[in-house]
C-alpha cells in the first residue's frame, strides 16, 4: 500500500506542473481571437450542423484550447471569446475543478451555443457556475474530434466538445466556472 500510494503521489507530482504551467501561459486579446475564430471554423467543417447553430445562435462562446488534469482532483483551464452576429464582442476564463476517480491530461475546444436570448441570460445570472457529474475518457486522439453534450437542462443552449487530445479518464463531481476577462490588447 505504502509503494502505490508513493506512486500515486509522483504521478501527481509529475502532472501538477503541466498543468499549472500551460493553464498560466499569458496570451493576448489578439491571439484569443485569432484562435477561436480558427476553431469555430474548424468546427463547422467537422460538424456541419454547426454551422446552421452558429447563424441561428443568440451568441456563440468558444474556448479554442482548454488544458487540464487529473489526479483524484483536477482542474482545467481555457480562454474564450464570445460572438454576437460573427463579431468578437467579450472575452472569458474557464476554471473548472472535479473531485472522483480521475488520471490523465488532455485538451480540447469548448463550444457553447445560446439560441435565444434568454438562455444567455440565464447564464449570466448564474455567473457561469454549473455544477454536475462529470463522466470522461479520452485517449490520445490526435485529430479533429466532436462530441456533442446537452448536459445543461436548459434545451436552448448546445455545447460542443471537439479536438480532443491526451489521456484522462474521469467519473466525479465537477464545479465549472466561466467568469468574464481582460486580457492584454
Amino acid at each position: 500500500m505504502k509503494n502505490f500510494l508513493s506512486a500515486l503521489l509522483a504521478a501527481l507530482a509529475f502532472l501538477l506542473p503541466f498543468g499549472s504551467a500551460e493553464a498560466a501561459k499569458p496570451t493576448t486579446a489578439r491571439e484569443i481571437r485569432t484562435q477561436a475564430y480558427q476553431s469555430l471554423a474548424m468546427l463547422h467543417v467537422e460538424a456541419p450542423e454547426t454551422a446552421r447553430l452558429g447563424r441561428d445562435a443568440y451568441a456563440v462562446l468558444v474556448f479554442p484550447q482548454i488544458r487540464g488534469f487529473g489526479f483524484l482532483g483536477g482542474f482545467e483551464h481555457g480562454h474564450g471569446v464570445l460572438f454576437m452576429n460573427r463579431v468578437a464582442v467579450d472575452y472569458y476564463n474557464l476554471h473548472a475543478v472535479s473531485g472522483g476517480a480521475q488520471i490523465g491530461w488532455r485538451k480540447f475546444g469548448y463550444a457553447i451555443f445560446f439560441m435565444t436570448e434568454e438562455s444567455f441570460d440565464k447564464f449570466i445570472k448564474t455567473k457561469g457556475i454549473d455544477i454536475g457529474i462529470n463522466a470522461t475518457a479520452t485517449v490520445d486522439s490526435g485529430g479533429f474530434s466532436v462530441h456533442k453534450s446537452n448536459t445543461t437542462l436548459v434545451h436552448d443552449t448546445i455545447e460542443y466538445i471537439f479536438d480532443e487530445d491526451g489521456m484522462m479518464f474521469r467519473l466525479g463531481l465537477q464545479f465549472n466556472r466561466i467568469t468574464e476577462a481582460h486580457p492584454k490588447q
